[in-house]
């Protein structure tokens, strides 16, 4: 938690990741605001839960949502995991931030996302190699950044803070990544969302 007047605002991580990587965007939104980050469950600090789904994952980071409504910022992973928050708790979230984060993963003939050979070729290079593979998929996260090099690098160094998700975290956040389709959600909000792309 960074500073403790002005709005609060809750932010969740993407996949394979852990609160560390908001710090400084975090520390700077504190200047006027609360900000809480959160470790999904199985992530960072945050023991892990059975079984691990989508539900079972909002109701655990539900628990540790501020007393009064939020807004809610999310990234990729944490990004569904904000969406159905804000539909399944609309009375704590006062609005929704979504980072590159898509309702439905999945490319489809009219939707735009990740191809289903591609993720199922990812899961499968992170079975067999999951240090280079978790590696690589950080470098795709800073690939269209002018500063990538620093980007990555702090990006390593708050992943190194804590020891990185289980392999079965990890395939659970995927397959979640996998089925979730919350296109008819997004659509049916009634409070303000923002979605940085």
């Amino acid at each position: 938690v960074w500073g403790d007047e002005g709005e609060a605002i809750v932010m969740l991580h993407g996949w394979a990741m852990h609160t560390g990587v908001w710090r400084n965007f975090a520390q700077a939104l504190a200047d006027q605001n609360q900000v809480i980050c959160l470790d999904l469950p199985g992530h960072g600090l945050s023991a892990s839960i059975t079984p691990y789904t989508l539900e079972s994952v909002v109701d655990a980071v539900y628990a540790q949502l501020p007393e009064q409504a939020c807004v809610l910022v999310g990234w990729s992973l944490g990004g569904n995991v904000a969406l159905r928050l804000a539909e399944k708790y609309p009375q704590k979230i006062k609005s929704l931030v979504l980072i590159a984060s898509n309702p439905h993963f999945i490319e489809t003939k009219n939707w735009p996302g990740v191809k289903a050979d591609i993720l199922q070729l990812f899961t499968n290079n992170l079975q067999k190699t999951p240090a280079p593979t978790l590696l690589r998929f950080m470098s795709i996260q800073v690939q269209e950044m002018d500063d990538k090099k620093a980007s990555l690098k702090q990006i390593k160094q708050a992943l190194q803070e804590c020891a990185p998700p289980s392999p079965e975290v990890l395939m659970a956040g995927l397959s979640i990544l996998q089925s979730v389709d919350q296109r008819k959600i997004l659509s049916s909000l009634k409070i303000p969302v923002l979605m940085v792309l």
